[in-house]
């Protein structure tokens, strides 16, 4: 209805992306940027299909470009991150993040993208240290404290993730989902006493379960 409809067709870019079509993504990307050249998401776009493409060196010129403008952008910072890592420049990558992170302390999508950073570089207390300032923002996901419990555990803190797994299921009393979660999670440690334990306990609350 609307060709010039330019998110629209960057939307689409998107999705093509997504699915492989990286030419035909970047051809979304060119035609809105021949309507409007500094469309800050068509610039987006192009860039993901440059990285795509492996041509890193051109996608930086473009986001460092963008960033130089807007230090805010959730979106811009985990991609320009992301293509320092590829370019072999991991502490630019890490300058990247926490910079990110000073201008949206409250993001927990760029707390996370920076804790697998850390997980990746092999650097795992900086993760577990990440990791705690996300279940800081966002106290009843579940999901952020296992991935917590798993990191202490691969670490040889066995007795820090049991602890935090002890927690979850004390505030979990009913939750069916969550037990299953921590006998999944104690199954893939090799912890079958624990795994019975939960079981157990799950059982005598819902013995029809």
């Amino acid at each position: 209805l609307d060709p010039q409809h330019i998110d629209a067709q960057v939307e689409i870019g998107k999705f093509m992306l997504a699915s492989g079509a990286r030419d035909e993504a970047m051809q979304k990307a060119e035609l809105a940027l021949a309507s409007k050249p500094d469309h800050q998401k068509a610039l987006l776009l192009k860039s993901a299909v440059l990285i795509a493409n492996k041509d890193t060196d051109a996608a930086l010129e473009i986001l460092e470009m963008l960033h130089a403008k807007n230090v805010r952008d959730p979106q811009l910072i985990q991609m320009l991150a992301a293509a320092y890592f590829i370019k072999n420049e991991p502490g630019k990558a890490e300058d990247t993040y926490l910079q990110g992170i000073a201008a949206n302390p409250d993001n927990a999508g760029l707390l996370l993208a920076l804790t697998k950073f850390y997980r990746t570089t092999k650097k795992p207390e900086a993760a577990a240290d990440t990791l705690a300032k996300v279940i800081a923002l966002e106290p009843d996901n579940n999901n952020h404290k296992f991935l917590l419990a798993n990191l202490y555990w691969q670490e040889n803190r066995t007795d820090e993730a049991i602890e935090i797994v002890d927690g979850i299921l004390e505030t979990a009393k009913g939750n069916m989902d969550t037990y299953l979660t921590a006998v999944r999670f104690y199954s893939i440690k090799q912890r079958p006493d624990k795994v019975q334990q939960i079981l157990e306990d799950g059982i005598a609350q819902d013995p029809q379960n």
